[in-house]
């Protein structure tokens, strides 16, 4: 078991058998804990009990859960995804009856379209800043400045016109089901005897209160296990928050937890460590403990590169890391701004087509658990090798079950994964235009089922928004509509990783190129001007998250040459300037 080949500190935690904190530096193995207490406890569940693991992110999910898929024969106790998912399945699908707003419907929306209706509002309105949705637990929203009070009283309004229900809406209506209705908190209670919380500086007030209500409804049957490293808590801008041991137990109905920490990091060099600690916070100093502790390492931090010839240099850098043998798989080249990616990557594909690069960012597809079409596109556009196999069989469960539940008594007994995965291998196109390759394999998939996706009422609105949201995120990022583009974001291609700031952490990389690193980037111009926020904590907090996620190289730019909208030059990140001092690459 996998129990086996933890340490001592992470056996302790695995081994525990109530609420815990756990305190994790980078590095020290908290995913791999995760993923073993998840196995440890899941053999102990009765018939129909399971394991909810909340993740800030669903691809951290898919990774929890493919991990668990890989030690475990049976991994149906295993439920994992952010808590909106967790909301949206198991508290809003079957129960939503009981809110008066919802009753006769709803639709949810993702961040894209609340955030084109927001932009239209602002327009309107004349307002340039931005906005904060986050609501309280009484719905309300929680921060309305000055001349945000008209756009978002419209947004609201827009939202109950048309019964539409954003990831904030999502949060307080679950929260208000749990308040007044304890028969849905306790029944949940009686399903997940372990709710584990991944990365938990980044939870929200309204999350806690979620998780809270749970816990109490049946006297702590349901356990809880926080687990996250308050020097990476990035996300206060949206509400996220570190508890402290006490708040966490006053946010669960005053049940004890038990603090614990995971310390040493067995990823890092020393001396790579030794440079972020600089920007750590909170916490003991952290010892390297992997075999590679006491190499050598490369770190650097540039500010004469300029903003024109920074895709060659960050090119230059790549080609010399992959020439000690470095795959270029275990390198990341990490900013502040997706947009800024986007051109850098662009421009090395111009320079050096053969070099491979993994920017899944770049794939138009929009993620939507509760589109089929996501589910089948991802299938379709993975690719049959046997190191994916277990990962496409639990996406086309998925699939199945979406299926099921769409054609009730007309599909189930005909397939099922396996099925399901033999028609989709099948199918072949020599199409090159993404959008279309997929609908071929729509209208294939279609066929071998009996259904008519253009036609059926079931399903033509769903695939009529999933292509009209892929055609605008391929517009928006401006790298053209080919098959290989969509690909990007499913198929492994071993090549250099493109991601931004805040999508990298829970990653870790041979080498790390960051670049952006400029004052009003990062931290941003909304955190330095915000009354509310610590800009010198956030910049300490992002750079100590960048620097950490290297294992052996670390290269720090920032480029010169870029502005404000106003024509002000950006200078570097003040903190880099104090702690590294510049040498050349």
């Amino acid at each position: 078991m996998l129990i086996e080949f933890l340490n001592s500190e992470q056996r302790e935690i695995v081994e525990y058998e109530n609420n815990s904190l756990v305190i994790a530096c980078p590095g020290s193995g908290k995913t791999r804990t995760l993923v073993a207490k998840l196995i440890y406890e899941g053999a102990k569940l009765k018939k129909n009990e399971k394991i909810a693991a909340i993740t800030y992110t669903n691809l951290a999910a898919d990774e929890i859960g493919l991990r668990v898929n890989e030690n475990c024969f049976d991994d149906s106790f295993y439920w994992g995804g952010t808590i909106h998912s967790l909301c949206t399945n198991w508290i809003l699908k079957p129960f939503s009856l009981f809110i008066d707003e919802l009753r006769f419907g709803y639709k949810l929306i993702d961040e894209d379209d609340a955030m084109e209706i927001l932009d239209e509002i602002k327009q309107k309105h004349n307002f340039r800043e931005n906005v904060n949705t986050r609501r309280g637990a009484d719905g309300n929203f929680v921060e309305i400045t000055t001349g945000s009070e008209g756009v978002l009283k419209e947004y609201d309004n827009r939202l109950k016109e048309a019964k539409l229900i954003d990831f904030d809406l999502v949060l307080f209506y679950s929260f208000k089901i749990l308040l007044e209705r304890k028969s849905v908190a306790r029944n949940l209670s009686q399903i997940f005897k372990w709710i584990l919380v991944d990365e938990y500086q980044d939870t929200q007030e309204l999350q806690y209160l979620i998780i809270g209500e749970i816990i109490k409804a049946r006297n702590n049957h349901t356990k809880i296990l926080f687990v996250g490293d308050p020097n990476q808590g990035i996300y206060n801008t949206l509400g996220g928050v570190a508890k402290t041991k006490h708040e966490l137990e006053s946010s669960i109905g005053g049940y004890n937890i038990e603090e614990k920490s995971l310390n040493g990091n067995y990823r890092t060099t020393q001396e790579i460590i030794d440079k972020y600690r600089d920007f750590q916070l909170f916490g003991e100093n952290i010892i390297a403990r992997g075999s590679n502790k006491n190499n050598p390492s490369e770190i650097s931090f540039r500010s004469d590169i300029s903003v024109e010839s920074l895709p060659e240099h960050i090119l230059k850098v790549i080609m010399e890391i992959h020439n000690k043998r470095v795959p270029y798989s275990e390198i990341a080249v990490i900013a502040p701004r997706w947009f800024d990616l986007i051109n850098v990557a662009r421009r090395i594909k111009q320079i050096e087509p053969d070099v491979p690069l993994n920017a899944m960012g770049l794939s138009p597809l929009c993620r939507d658990d509760n589109n089929i079409f996501f589910h089948l596109s991802r299938l379709l556009l993975s690719s049959p090798s046997p190191d994916q196999i277990l990962v496409r069989l639990k996406w086309a469960q998925i699939l199945f079950d979406l299926l099921v539940e769409r054609l009730p008594n007309s599909f189930e007994s005909s397939f099922n994964n396996k099925s399901i995965l033999k028609v989709i291998n099948s199918f072949k196109s020599n199409n090159q235009v993404g959008i279309e390759f997929l609908k071929e394999g729509f209208n294939f998939f279609g066929s071998k089922i009996g259904v008519d996706f253009s036609t059926s009422l079931v399903f033509k609105d769903s695939l009529e928004e999933f292509e009209r949201k892929c055609l605008k995120k391929q517009a928006r990022n401006g790298t053209g509509d080919s098959i290989s583009v969509y690909k990007s974001g499913f198929a492994k291609a071993g090549g250099v990783s493109f991601i931004s700031t805040y999508k990298c952490k829970g990653l870790e990389y041979h080498s790390v190129i960051a670049f952006g690193m400029l004052w009003g980037y990062l931290p941003h111009w909304n955190e330095i001007f915000s009354s509310n926020i610590d800009e010198n904590e956030v910049s300490k907090k992002l750079l100590y998250v960048i620097s950490s996620r290297a294992k052996n190289n670390l290269y720090m730019i920032a480029e010169s040459g870029r502005r404000t909208t106003r024509g002000t030059p950006l200078f570097p990140n003040r903190h880099l300037v104090e702690v590294f001092s510049e040498r050349s690459v």
